[in-house]
């Protein structure tokens, strides 16, 4: 099931202000991305029905108050589909 959520862009780190605001279909999503000797559990997707030039694979979104690191940002023709890990340390300066 999707839900339409609003999406801040915060660049390249988790405590950078806003740089866009987005809408985008969320959905909760369970797999692990394995990064070096590191393993991720990936807990949302989102879908945007557009190529975002500001996503990138260093980026982090806050989502309702939460802080997402991007882990893997799949590009089709007319879409984006974005792997999120929730930040287990969420800054009080967001």
């Amino acid at each position: 099931m999707f839900d339409e959520s609003t999406v801040l862009i915060l660049g390249n780190s988790p405590v950078n202000s806003l740089q866009k605001t987005i809408t985008a279909d969320v959905q909760e999503y369970s797999t692990v991305v394995e990064i070096g000797d590191y393993k991720f559990n990936i807990s949302k997707r989102l879908f945007i029905d557009y190529i975002e030039l500001l996503l990138d694979i260093n980026g982090y979104l806050k989502i309702e108050n939460m802080v997402y690191k991007i882990l893997n940002i799949k590009e089709y023709s007319d879409y984006q589909e974005i792997w999120l890990y929730l930040l287990n340390r969420q800054s009080a300066v967001i």
